[in-house]
């Protein structure tokens, strides 16, 4: 998510923010790259401000994001009859998703937070992920903390909220309980003013220190959840936080991932070469530079397991544009993972570690091993931050976001020692076995080296899990994503997504999207410095170099990781 900028709002009326200019009015991009850019749909109410006068035609703005927003009204819809839309106006809504779908926009939102009640209906008409509200998060950020922890959610239809928030969750099989939300309407003055609603907020998380974030569930608070972060030092979630999620599991990392020079053509080859250097919006690279606070920091427990990580691996810092803190679970190997052991010397280390991933001021903390799932509820105990110790955290929202038919496969190291029921469940989604279709690596040419803790041979491993996913999409007509568990997965993600045309979620898009909304933009000192510092970065310069270097000769540059892990070699050829 943070790569995207999405949170750099302008201080306009509600769902100006989707405004921009036209895809033709970018200066300087260059025709194919133009036809690269992510696209997001967005649906409109008939009789919305942005919609009124127009015709039922689809209109893409470049919007500054990073990626292109696509709104379509929806003739005949309107907040009388969202709740129970007659046949006709479901005729128009098919009609209005079939052209989104045809424009190839990478997900589908809602104009307004009045739309939740089309959840299902768009989400059983495309094949793409649907979030017609920002409530959807709430499917992600349930999993990530403590029982005990309860979230704010900011809406101007508090009290309408408040009686269909169970029949919401329910509807799209979240075991969560309403009794975890607490409803606030705003008042008119912090509607207007951020540092007034900054204000009630800290008040109401004074009052009650279960709080644990706020979802701006109102497209007039969008404008002002930046500040209301850089005020109170609040986690935030919206309708951006959301978008900026669904564009990250289908679009190219701008830090990490690898072309083996297979022959592409020019067009692939244009793909590897990045938004990072020729952006079909002008916004990209400033949006990359200035969107992320890097000294907002991550912390991630490690197992005790040592092996040379590349760029894409949770483990290595090449693969984040932000500060990244390491702490060792000592005796926690990966064998003992994979048997989710946690005895007495366990559960110590565990706190040892924790609270000095908390002494470093950290935002979130995360594992290195997908089979750390089997603690997240032990460690999510023991703090107030966010836990996201498996990239499986995303399972619950990506069920929510998709039909009750849709298949979706899960990627992990081992098939034989993963509890796909278990773990699936401990993520708060109910599990229908025959929609998680499990795919074990432990057989592919060269994966072997992940259980010995040697170098995975990225260059020969990538062609065979490509070749893997190809297969079950042919094999499962309905198959509507990846969710890659093992955290070394990430590396191969870019290619999934070449290969397939489908989302692939993984430990950074789940990483990235809460160092996002745990922090505000950089001070504009800072952005100057960490612009500046990642223009000298050789992480960043060489994947920049290497991703055309590499699909043109077949070559890979290695050069040394920065600080902190000097006696490591990561390979930066950056898909």
């Amino acid at each position: 998510a943070c790569r995207f900028g999405g949170a750099r709002r302008p201080s306009s009326p509600p769902l100006a923010w989707l405004s921009g200019r036209s895809a033709a009015e970018m200066s300087g991009a260059h025709p194919e790259l133009q036809k690269l850019a992510p696209k997001i749909g967005v649906l409109h109410f008939e009789t919305s401000p942005e919609a009124s006068g127009q015709t039922a035609q689809a209109r893409t703005h470049a919007a500054g994001f990073g990626y292109e927003v696509v709104e379509r009204p929806v003739p005949g819809l309107n907040i009388l009859n969202v709740a129970s839309p007659t046949e006709r106006v479901k005729a128009e809504l098919r009609r209005a998703v079939d052209e989104l779908v045809s424009l190839g926009v990478k997900g589908i939102a809602g104009a307004s937070h009045q739309m939740w009640p089309l959840q299902e209906h768009v989400a059983c008409m495309a094949r793409v992920p649907v979030a017609m509200s920002s409530l959807m998060q709430i499917a992600l950020l349930v999993p990530a903390h403590h029982v005990d922890q309860i979230f704010l959610i900011i809406a101007t239809h508090a009290e309408q909220l408040k009686l269909d928030l169970g029949s919401v969750l329910k509807s799209r099989g979240l075991q969560f309980s309403p009794a975890r939300f607490v409803v606030h309407e705003p008042s008119a003055e912090e509607l207007d003013d951020p540092a007034k609603l900054a204000e009630r907020i800290k008040g109401l998380q004074d009052s009650d220190n279960r709080i644990a974030g706020a979802i701006f569930d109102c497209g007039q608070l969008i404008r002002h959840a930046d500040r209301v972060r850089a005020i109170s030092s609040f986690s935030v979630f919206d309708q951006i936080t959301c978008l900026d999620f669904l564009i990250s599991a289908s679009s190219d990392n701008p830090y990490f991932g690898t072309s083996y020079g297979t022959g592409a053509p020019p067009v692939e080859l244009l793909v590897k070469a990045k938004r990072q250097l020729m952006s079909p919006s002008e916004e990209y690279v400033r949006a990359l530079r200035s969107r992320v606070n890097g000294q907002m920091k991550v912390g991630i427990l490690r197992i005790d397991y040592d092996y040379p990580p590349i760029p894409g691996d949770i483990a290595c810092e090449a693969s984040y544009g932000y500060q990244v803190v390491f702490a060792k679970v000592e005796g926690l190997t990966f064998e003992m993972a994979q048997r989710a052991v946690l005895d007495d010397h366990i559960m110590a280390s565990f706190q040892k570690a924790v609270a000095a991933l908390e002494a470093e001021s950290v935002v979130a903390i995360t594992g290195d091993c997908g089979f750390m799932m089997a603690y997240q509820p032990y460690v999510r105990a023991l703090t107030k931050l966010p836990v996201i110790l498996s990239s499986i955290i995303q399972a619950p929202a990506m069920a929510a976001m998709h039909s009750d038919d849709a298949v979706f496969a899960l990627l992990t190291a081992n098939s034989r020692t993963f509890d796909k029921k278990r773990l699936l469940s401990q993520s708060g989604v109910n599990v229908d076995l025959d929609n998680w279709v499990l795919v074990g690596l432990q057989d592919v040419p060269g994966f072997e080296a992940v259980a010995l803790g040697e170098k995975v041979p990225a260059e020969k491993v990538q062609p065979s899990i490509a070749a893997m996913c190809r297969d079950l999409q042919a094999r499962h007509p309905k198959l509507a994503g990846f969710l890659l568990e093992c955290t070394e997965l990430p590396h191969y993600a870019d290619e999934i997504r070449a290969k397939t045309g489908l989302p692939v979620f993984d430990a950074i898009t789940l990483v990235d999207y809460f160092q996002v909304a745990c922090c505000s933009p950089p001070s504009f000192s800072q952005a100057v410095v960490q612009g500046f510092l990642g223009a000298l970065d050789p992480r960043v310069g060489a994947s920049a170099v290497a991703q055309i270097t590499v699909g043109i000769l077949g070559t890979v540059v290695m050069v040394p990781a920065m600080a902190g892990s000097a006696q490591q070699r990561c390979c930066c050829a950056v898909s």
